[in-house]
C-alpha cells in the first residue's frame, strides 16, 4: 500500500522497490496477476504498516496500522487460490 513498508518512492527520484505498491482491491488483484504472469510460485502480502507510537494507542489496538484492508487482503488470496498458488 502507499506509504508502507516496500514503498520506497518518491516523488522526485525513480528507486525500485522489493516489492509492488497496489492500492484498493482491484490493484491488488493485477499486482497478483502480474506476478503469477512472471512466474512467483507464492504471493506474499504485507498486512502490517507503520508502527505506531505507545502513547497513540488504545488498548483495543496493536502497535501496527494495517497496510491493507480486509477487501484488498480478500482480493490477493482470492486470485492466488484461483490460480492454485499459496499466499502467505
Amino acid at each position: 500500500a502507499t506509504g508502507n513498508l516496500g514503498d520506497g518512492s518518491v516523488m522526485h527520484q525513480h528507486r525500485d522497490s522489493f516489492g509492488l505498491v497496489a492500492d484498493g482491491a482491484d490493484e491488488v488483484r493485477a499486482a497478483v496477476r502480474r506476478c503469477l504472469r512472471e512466474g512467483a510460485d507464492t504471493i506474499k502480502i504485507n498486512i502490517g504498516g507503520d508502527l505506531v507510537p505507545i502513547s497513540k494507542l488504545s488498548e483495543e489496538r496493536d502497535d501496527m496500522l494495517p497496510a491493507y484492508s480486509e477487501a484488498e487482503v480478500r482480493a490477493a488470496v482470492e486470485e492466488a487460490h484461483m490460480r492454485q498458488k499459496r499466499q502467505r
